[in-house]
């Protein structure tokens, strides 16, 4: 399968794309032919080699914490999904991500993808749209209120319904720097 490989720590310029092996899913896990993956902060943090001491990537390294696509194969032991369930899925940092043609993870880091969100939208959600869904959450904050975050808006497959419409200042200092 094809993969974008980080050859070595540093820019861009230290991608390039090269075959690797289809991997195949241990009990467990669950293959998926990933159709999007998303592009996060963290992974330019790995990928410039400022978290090589805490966690060591194997190079060639494959990136990508975010992604979606669909079922291809199920590991023993995995009930809840079948094969060509639409997934969003949530990769480890552990040089075996999601820029690839495809994925395995744990049936733990997998979510069924909601009817009518694109695979590019369902990429988008796993990090930024959870930590969106978090700060929403932690702030007590209706998007109604003139704080509007997609993962807030979205179908309640994919959010809690427990969202309420008053903002709590209380809670406000975890989330904005004293002094």
């Amino acid at each position: 399968m094809k993969a974008a490989l980080l050859k070595s720590y540093g820019d861009v310029d230290q991608f390039e794309i090269g075959d690797i092996p289809t991997p195949k899913p241990g009990p467990g896990e669950i293959l998926i032919k990933i159709e999007a993956s998303a592009v996060n902060p963290f992974d330019l943090i790995l990928r410039q080699g400022f978290m090589a001491r805490f966690i060591p990537l194997p190079l060639p390294a494959v990136l990508g914490g975010d992604a979606a696509g669909t079922i291809s194969a199920l590991g023993d032991g995995v009930t809840g999904f079948s094969v060509g369930d639409r997934v969003v899925a949530d990769f480890a940092a552990n040089g075996k991500g999601a820029h690839a043609e495809y994925g395995v993870l744990p049936a733990t880091a997998i979510a069924k993808l909601p009817a009518g969100l694109s695979f590019e939208e369902g990429a988008s959600l796993v990090k930024a749209g959870l930590t969106g869904r978090q700060a929403v959450e932690a702030l007590d904050v209706e998007p109604a209120t003139g704080f509007w975050s997609p993962a807030a808006s979205a179908p309640s497959a994919v959010r809690p319904s427990n969202i309420s419409s008053r903002s709590a200042p209380s809670r406000w200092p975890a989330f904005v720097p004293s002094g």
